[in-house]
């Protein structure tokens, strides 16, 4: 899956892992702040990869980091709060809202029979 696409780089998705073909020097690493906002699913983990492909424009396909899961919950230690984050675009969560729904009200249920089981 490619998240953008322009004379500069290729930012795209494969296995769970976020790349960047980079084919022309030029962008400034700032520039890709508003990307990241509009893909929230994206979590850079190598930072330092990512500023030497924008600087060396290789063409060569650099591992920079790997996809959040869409849903993920926290559950505080005494067990009284939790809290949900969409790692997703707004335009995502209208396409996809009773899936996730349905899976976030599925998490919750499950962990709801965990926690009781072990009582």
């Amino acid at each position: 899956m490619i998240y953008e696409k322009n004379k500069y780089f290729a930012l795209g998705l494969e296995n769970e892992m976020i790349y960047i073909t980079v084919f022309q020097k030029g962008f400034s690493i700032l520039h890709l702040n508003p990307i990241l906002i509009k893909f929230p699913q994206i979590l850079l983990e190598n930072f330092n990869d990512l500023k030497d492909a924008l600087a060396q424009a290789s063409g060569a396909k650099i591992q920079i980091g790997k996809q959040k899961p869409t849903i993920e919950f926290d559950i505080a230690e005494d067990k009284m709060s939790a809290s949900v984050k969409l790692n997703c675009s707004k335009e995502y969560l209208k396409e996809n809202y009773s899936v996730i729904m349905n899976n976030i009200l599925k998490e919750l249920q499950s962990y709801k029979r965990n926690f009781l089981c072990r009582k």
